[in-house]
């Protein structure tokens, strides 16, 4: 057994000891919880703003029309109608004019266009769509 005095120390220096380990759990139990809470920010979606909701459809449908302007501005005689169909899609209607194949695409709120094909089945001809 320590004597009295010898104990007070030790007892003093363990307690400023376990004072500071304590300080240190304190310290990292803090940090822990803030990158835990980054750690959740990130890999949760995140949820768009009314704000955002009301402009993605404008953008949207401006991007998809600049996707048609781009793709019939790639048109060319000679295409295939597999290419066509890669550049524009199935068209909306098909109708034959003396030995000719003619092709509408319709757009809503833009209007529509045409392809014409020659007698071997390739594009000839076209009117695009009115594109605003």
């Amino acid at each position: 057994m320590l004597p009295p005095l010898v104990q007070a120390e030790v007892s003093s220096e363990t307690d400023s000891r376990i004072v500071g380990m304590q300080a240190q759990i304190d310290a990292l139990t803090k940090r822990l919880g803030q990158l835990e809470l980054r750690l959740q920010q990130m890999t949760q979606p995140k949820l768009p703003s009314p704000t955002d909701l009301r402009a993605q459809p404008e953008l949207t449908a401006l991007e998809e029309v600049e996707k048609l302007r781009t793709a019939w501005e790639q048109l060319h005689r000679g295409l295939s109608k597999t290419e066509l169909q890669q550049l524009l899609g199935e068209p909306a209607s098909k109708l034959k004019l003396e030995q000719q194949m003619l092709w509408y695409y319709a757009y809503p709120a833009i209007g529509s266009g045409s392809i014409m094909f020659d007698y071997s089945g390739k594009v000839s001809a076209w009117q695009k769509p009115p594109f605003p």
